[in-house]
C-alpha cells in the first residue's frame, strides 16, 4: 500500500495485518501497529487488554534464528546466498560466530534472498543513517558522542566487521542492485584494484550487525550447551520501557509473571501481556532487565532510556591540580560522615518530591526540559556515596578534610564541564529543535528521507549526552547544600 498518504497509520496496520494473516501470525484483535510522531513505529492497544492475553503469536518458521554450534534455522523459501557464503570452508573462521551468521541472514532477508515473507517485511528495517549504534557513526563524527570509550569500541567493532565479513563491505543500497551476483564480484574487485579502503561505518555488514544487536532475542538453551537467538518479525516493532507491560516466551523461555499461564504452543514465539494495558497505551518490552548502564544500553541499541540507569556514574577526568590530588590521596579510605548525611538527606527530599515514577520510553524522544527520573537521582546519590566512603570501614574525616574533599570534587566537576562541546542548556535547546523536525516529518509521511534519518541519529546521540550532563547536574544539586558550616550534626 502507499504509506505516504494522510491515512499512514491505519495503512501500516492493515498492510502488516494482512502480511501477518497470510503467514500464520496471530494478532490480538485489540493490538494495532502504529506509526507515531514521538517514537516511530510501535504496538498499541485499541481497547483494554488483560494480563495473560497473547498479543502476538509468530511461527518459529518465520524467524531468523541461530543456535550456538548447532546451525541456523531460516525460512525454507529463500536462497540465503550471503549466509551460505559465510559458512563455507574458505570464509574467515571468526566470521562464523552467531552475530556474523545472523547479520548475513538479515542482509539476505532485506535483499530479496530470504524468501517471500522477508522480502516484504524487510522494508520495515530502519535505514542505517537513522541508527545511532556507535560503529555506524563515521569516524569524523565520533567525537559528537562525547564518550571516548564508546568511540574506541566503535573503531574496534569496525575492524572486527572488516575482518569477519570482508565480502559485505559495499555501501548499503549497492547490495540490492545486483541480482545475479556477477556485477557484485566486479565491484569488489574494483574496490581492491583501486586500493580504496572500504568505508566500514557505511557498509552493508555494519548495518546488518546493528540490526542484529538491536533486535535479537534470546530463545533459550541448545542441547549440549550454548544459546539460541532469534530475530522475530512483528515482535521487533515493540519499543522499550523500563517498566514493560508485555514479555515474550518461546520453546526455551517462559514468562515468570503472576497471572500469566504457561505457553501451550511451542511452535510459536508469543508476546504476552504482563500488566493490564489501557486503551490507547503503547505495548512495550524491557530490552534489558534494568541492569547495566546508559553507555552499555546505547552501545547495543543506539538509544538511551530517558531517565538513564541507577548504575550510571559521573566520570571525572584526570586531576588537574597535583597539589589537590596529593591531599586527596592522603585521606583516601576515610569516610566523610557529614557529607554522607547531607547527601542522603537531600536525596531523600528529591525522591519524595517525585510523586510518580516516570516510565522511560525508548522512543528516541528526549526528556523534556526539567523533567526528572528516579534512576538518575539514585545514580547521583550512589556516585557520591562511593566517593564519600560509604562502603569503606574507614576512620571519619576531620571537618577540614571533608571541606577539602568537597572543594576538590566541585573543582573536578567544573573541569569536566569545560571538556563538553556544548553546555547542558545548549544540548537541550538543540534536542528540542531536532525532535521537532523529526516529529514534523513523521507526521507528514511514513517514508523517510535521508535528511530525516540523520536527524533521528542526532536525536539519539543528544539524548545520550543529555543523560550524562543531567547526571552531573543532579550531583551538583546534591552538593549545593553540602557546605559544612551549615550542616547541623
Amino acid at each position: 500500500g502507499d504509506m505516504a498518504d494522510d491515512d499512514a497509520r491505519p495503512t501500516l496496520h492493515n498492510w502488516l495485518l494482512s502480511l501477518a494473516e497470510t503467514h500464520g501470525v496471530k494478532v490480538h484483535p485489540s493490538l494495532e501497529f502504529r506509526e507515531t510522531t514521538h517514537c516511530g513505529r510501535g504496538l498499541f492497544a485499541v481497547a483494554d487488554i488483560a494480563v495473560g492475553e497473547v498479543l502476538l503469536a509468530v511461527p518459529n518458521a518465520l524467524t531468523l534464528s541461530v543456535q550456538d554450534g548447532a546451525g541456523v534455522s531460516l525460512p525454507p523459501d529463500g536462497n540465503w546466498r550471503r549466509t551460505r557464503a559465510g559458512v563455507t570452508a574458505g570464509s574467515p573462521d571468526h566470521g562464523k560466530g552467531w552475530e556474523c551468521v545472523l547479520s548475513r541472514a538479515v542482509l539476505d532477508a532485506v535483499s530479496g534472498d530470504g524468501g517471500g515473507f522477508w522480502e516484504m517485511y524487510g522494508g520495515l528495517m530502519p535505514p542505517p543513517e537513522a541508527m545511532a549504534l556507535p560503529f555506524l557513526i563515521p569516524t569524523e563524527d565520533l567525537g559528537y558522542l562525547e564518550d571516548a570509550l564508546l568511540a574506541e569500541d566503535a573503531v574496534l567493532t569496525r575492524s572486527m566487521i572488516a575482518a569477519a565479513m570482508p565480502d559485505l563491505l559495499d555501501r548499503v543500497g549497492v547490495v540490492d542492485e545486483d541480482e545475479d551476483g556477477s556485477a557484485r564480484e566486479n565491484k569488489t574487485q574494483d574496490l581492491s584494484s583501486t586500493n580504496t579502503k572500504p568505508d566500514v561505518a557505511r557498509s552493508a555488514a555494519a548495518w546488518a550487525l546493528a540490526l542484529v544487536r538491536s533486535r535479537v532475542m534470546l530463545a533459550g538453551s541448545v542441547r549440549g550447551g550454548g544459546t539460541a537467538r532469534a530475530i522475530v518479525p512483528f515482535m521487533d516493532l515493540a519499543n522499550h520501557a523500563s517498566i514493560p507491560n508485555a514479555d515474550y516466551r518461546c520453546d526455551g523461555i517462559e514468562t515468570k509473571k503472576s497471572g500469566v499461564g504457561k505457553q501451550t504452543n511451542k511452535k510459536h514465539f508469543e508476546l504476552v501481556c504482563v500488566r493490564p494495558v489501557k486503551r490507547d497505551s503503547e505495548i512495550n518490552l524491557a530490552y534489558t532487565k534494568g541492569e547495566g548502564t546508559s553507555r552499555e544500553h546505547f552501545n547495543q541499541y543506539g538509544f538511551v532510556p530517558g531517565g538513564g540507569y541507577a548504575r550510571d556514574r559521573v566520570e571525572l577526568g584526570p586531576w588537574i591540580d597535583e597539589d589537590e590530588k596529593e591531599k586527596q590521596s592522603a585521606i583516601e579510605g576515610k569516610t566523610a560522615v557529614r557529607l554522607l548525611q547531607a547527601t542522603r538527606l537531600r536525596l531523600k527530599q528529591k525522591l519524595q518530591a517525585l510523586t510518580s515514577p516516570e516510565t522511560a520510553f525508548a522512543c528516541t524522544s528526549t526528556e523534556t526540559k526539567g523533567s526528572t527520573s528516579h534512576a538518575s537521582w539514585v545514580a547521583a546519590g550512589s556516585f557520591l556515596s562511593g566517593l564519600f566512603g560509604a562502603h569503606k570501614a574507614g576512620a571519619p574525616m576531620t571537618d577540614n578534610e571533608e571541606q577539602m574533599t568537597l572543594t576538590a570534587l566541585r573543582n573536578r566537576i567544573a573541569e569536566l564541564e569545560k571538556t563538553w562541546r556544548q553546555s547542558l542548556a545548549e544540548d537541550e535547546d538543540e534536542a528540542v529543535v531536532v525532535a521537532a523536525r523529526v516529529h514534523e516529518r513523521r507526521a507528514k509521511t511514513a517514508t523517510r528521507g535521508l535528511e530525516d534519518s540523520n536527524d533521528e541519529r542526532t536525536m539519539n546521540v543528544l539524548s545520550l549526552r543529555l543523560n550524562k550532563k543531567r547526571l552531573v547536574n543532579r550531583v551538583k544539586e546534591l552538593l549545593a547544600d553540602a557546605d559544612l558550616d551549615v550542616i547541623d550534626v
